[in-house]
């Protein structure tokens, strides 16, 4: 799925590789009470501002 046809494919399977990688980190966070919360949140963070960032380039040919 890496290598989809369109940026958009991509674009949707970095999404869902960086949701299972948030969601399997939140589970070890539950489960042995560390500080892994943390870490995805900052995941969730970057991974919103890369989609809005790729997108406004998909739409407007320019990030800014």
């Amino acid at each position: 799925l890496m290598k989809g046809p369109s940026s958009v494919d991509r674009l949707l399977a970095v999404e869902t590789a960086s949701l299972i990688i948030m969601a399997i980190m939140a589970i070890m966070a539950i489960r042995s009470s560390t500080e892994f919360l943390v870490v995805v949140l900052i995941i969730a963070v970057l991974s919103i501002i890369s989609s809005i960032a790729v997108a406004k380039y998909l739409v407007k040919g320019k990030i800014f």
